[in-house]
């Protein structure tokens, strides 16, 4: 299981990054393991949504959220939320996820580098400045061009300090 999300993780070929996330989600399942069935959705979700296939996408984003819905950190649901609803055109929507999710992180303990360097095993890029680049792109789109940009600097900033390189990518 925890080779399968590697190699999903990590390739970058299509056709092996989907076999292994799904291989993934299917071993997780089978064992109950509820932090790898996460990142085997996540995997997913991303891969066809990150191909611009959004539709394809939108079953592994919902199980993601049923199932996170139960037990899940609230801040990385609101997160996957956010950034469906973005690609689904509802920035409305993406707008509220994703700014309540940022607000949560704030307040809760995950600012610790325990638990970003969690996210970015987890996720591959740290959580909260991934929420800040959605949320300036939702910001964008919605015709906020100065909040836009000051919340990508401060994506950049964050990035910067956290020295993960994908995450400042």
């Amino acid at each position: 299981m925890r080779l399968h999300a590697a190699l999903g993780g990590s390739t970058p070929d299509a056709s092996e990054m989907v076999a292994a996330f799904t291989k993934t989600l299917d071993i997780a399942r089978h064992l109950g393991n509820f932090d790898y069935q996460l990142r085997a959705l996540r995997g997913l979700y991303f891969y066809y949504a990150g191909s611009g296939r959004f539709r394809a996408a939108q079953p592994f984003a919902r199980e993601f959220h049923a199932f996170a819905r139960h037990g899940s950190d609230r801040t990385d649901l609101m997160c996957m939320m956010g950034v469906v609803e973005h690609y689904a055109g509802d920035q409305m929507s993406a707008r509220r996820h994703l700014e309540q999710a940022l607000a949560q992180d704030a307040v809760s303990d995950r600012k610790g580098d325990a638990s970003r360097f969690q996210d970015v095993v987890r996720f591959g890029t740290d959580l909260r400045v991934s929420m800040q680049v959605f949320l300036a792109r939702v910001l964008w789109w919605q015709g906020f061009p100065d909040q836009a940009v000051r919340t990508a600097e401060m994506s950049i900033e964050e990035a910067q300090a956290t020295g993960h390189a994908l995450s400042l990518c």
